[in-house]
């Protein structure tokens, strides 16, 4: 165990210089979960309070920085090595394959990120992995699975699943009791209760987000197009590929698997297969999944061939996780999304934005959050429903209608540079309906495929887009 928490503690070492020196700032949801840690609550718009509340952690250890928006993901990331270490001894691994199971997953580009972004994720898959663990113990206590699962949906509701092969397997245990069963799974319900209280205030906008977003029927216009190879493609980069070819390997070849994780995998990775078939499905969906996969692929005898392919993964796991932070500017690389905001506070002020007198706001929740955050004093932006899009947090705090009559302001997007002129044409006469005069100023390069586009707006007068019905 010690061993194994000096190496997992090295991996949270190499993330927070990752998030110290790499340059690459918050994406936008991490900049929307900020903004929730500023307005702590029982709930929000698309989330639980969790991630609100990790954030505000970690924010009021190391400040209002990007080190203090993620040290909480750097934290649970941590445990969550220990909580795989634990899943795999009482899965029927010795110490040596429980070691090298939780070291393949925390050096995995999975592993790693889950402690550099600030993520609902990392937190969903450590009471995922708690649960399995607790539930693979010799004495299975159901209460404390439900505890574990209450918390854990603090973060992200789709650990319910977890119940799914649980119940599968329970009727196998000499030590099933149906009456505690349901009583485990009565207790893992409370975890509601948070969102319950803040959903009754607001007619329920979570729970019409999650069926809107889980609708395989009528997706939403981003949501259309099914994508099964481009799912596994992004499952192949989760997981590196050599490690994820080891892991097919496993699943097909080994002989008496731990019949709990292989069928968790199969049962949760499948599911998300086929709904990739019906509808877009993001990459990280399926991230449960790869605590009891890891199990599986230690189930087998630490051969020497074997440990020289799974060593060469991990180190080509790193290697893969050192290219993207060393060139985040690459096409293909999902970090460039966070490049160039640390800029945006010099622009803003540049342009001739005074934030004791003037306020920011923009037509998309991602931009929104961005500006609250990189913004001169950190003040919360506004959004501003231009294009009739679905609804957000931003629709559920003071409005610029209840904040900003009369005051000027300065409307802040991001585009590609070749659509820059048509773009701010379009907001320029667009946002004349809202304000007494609006001015545009010359487009600002960002970064090589993003440029600043700022319009300063003077007078609102109080009107505001037809609410959107989208959720």
């Amino acid at each position: 165990m010690s061993k194994l928490i000096g190496w997992a503690f090295l991996a949270k070492i190499l993330i927070a210089c990752a998030i110290l020196f790499s340059g690459v700032g918050l994406m936008p949801d991490e900049a929307q979960y900020w903004t929730w840690s500023k307005e702590l609550s029982y709930g929000y718009y698309s989330k639980p309070c969790g991630i609100a509340w990790q954030i505000a952690f970690g924010c009021l250890l190391f400040g209002d920085t990007e080190f203090g928006v993620r040290f909480g993901g750097e934290l649970l990331s941590f445990f969550l090595s220990i909580a795989l270490y634990r899943l795999a001894l009482h899965s029927r691994l010795d110490r040596k394959q429980a070691f090298w199971s939780a070291i393949a997953f925390s050096f995995c580009p999975l592993g790693l990120f889950s402690g550099f972004f600030a993520t609902t994720d990392c937190a969903y898959v450590l009471f995922w992995t708690l649960g399995a663990a607790l539930f693979m113990q010799s004495r299975v206590s159901f209460l404390a699975i439900g505890a574990v699962i209450a918390i854990g949906v603090l973060w992200k509701w789709p650990l319910y699943a977890l119940w799914i092969p649980i119940l599968l397997f329970s009727f196998r245990r000499a030590d099933f009791s149906l009456f505690k069963l349901l009583l485990g799974m009565l207790v893992s319900l409370l975890g509601l209760v948070p969102s319950l209280i803040w959903n009754l205030q607001y007619d329920f906008p979570t729970f019409h987000h999650v069926a809107a977003s889980m609708n395989p029927v009528h997706p939403s216009q981003e949501e259309l197009g099914a994508n099964p190879l481009a799912f596994i493609g992004a499952q192949i980069a989760l997981v590196s590929p050599i490690l994820f070819a080891l892991l097919i390997w496993q699943f097909i070849a080994v002989k008496k698997p731990a019949l709990f994780c292989w069928w968790t995998t199969v049962l949760f990775l499948g599911a998300m297969l086929l709904l990739s078939c019906l509808k877009k499905v993001q990459g990280n969906w399926a991230v449960a999944a790869y605590p009891t996969a890891f199990v599986i692929l230690l189930t087998q005898p630490l051969s020497s061939p074997f440990m020289r392919w799974l060593k060469g993964g991990i180190a080509l796991s790193v290697l893969l996780v050192a290219v993207l932070f060393a060139f985040p500017s690459l096409r293909f690389n999902p970090l460039r999304q966070g490049l160039g905001w640390q800029n945006l506070d010099a622009i803003l002020l540049h342009s001739g934005y005074n934030p004791q007198t003037e306020f920011l706001f923009s037509d998309r929740y991602q931009w929104t959050s961005l500006l609250s955050f990189y913004g001169p004093e950190q003040k919360r932006a506004f959004f501003l429903n231009l294009s009739d899009l679905r609804k957000n947090q931003f629709c559920y705090w003071p409005s610029m209608r209840e904040c900003c009559l009369g005051k000027d302001g300065w409307f802040v997007t991001f585009v590609d540079p070749e659509k820059a002129p048509v773009v701010s044409t379009w907001l320029q006469t667009t946002l004349q309906a809202y304000f007494r005069t609006v001015t545009p100023t010359p487009p600002v390069p960002l970064t090589k495929a993003k440029t600043v586009i700022l319009l300063h707006c003077s007078d609102y007068n109080g009107k505001l887009p037809r609410a959107s019905s989208k959720y």
